[in-house]
């Protein structure tokens, strides 16, 4: 099983416009390897998302490394979706507050 104990990840305050670069630690707590299949973005004009490993060992860890550009003023709401063995889901959240 793929889990995290980072999410929701609040950034805080931003500026509208300049990348932000954070990451989520991502560990495979079954009982057998697991194979991260595929990566999806809430936005991808304004996000993107790239996984440091993504065949895991059991207890292994990877990293998902994310790159955030806000693209408006505002309470921002994004999502980054682990797909894993196929079609198993981990959904990624993160927070942010965009301003000028």
């Amino acid at each position: 099983m793929l889990t995290t104990t980072q999410s929701p990840l609040n950034l805080g305050q931003v500026q509208f416009g300049k990348p932000i670069d954070f990451s989520f630690e991502v560990r495979n707590t079954g009982n057998r390897p697991l194979q991260i299949t595929k990566l999806w973005v809430g936005c991808s004009s304004c996000t993107t998302a790239r996984v440091s490993k993504a065949m895991l060992a059991e207890n292994e860890c990877a990293k998902v490394d994310v790159t955030f550009t806000p693209g408006s003023i505002g309470t921002q709401n994004k999502t980054v979706q682990v797909q894993w063995d196929g079609n198993k889901v981990l959904k990624l959240e993160f927070t942010a507050i965009s301003h000028e």
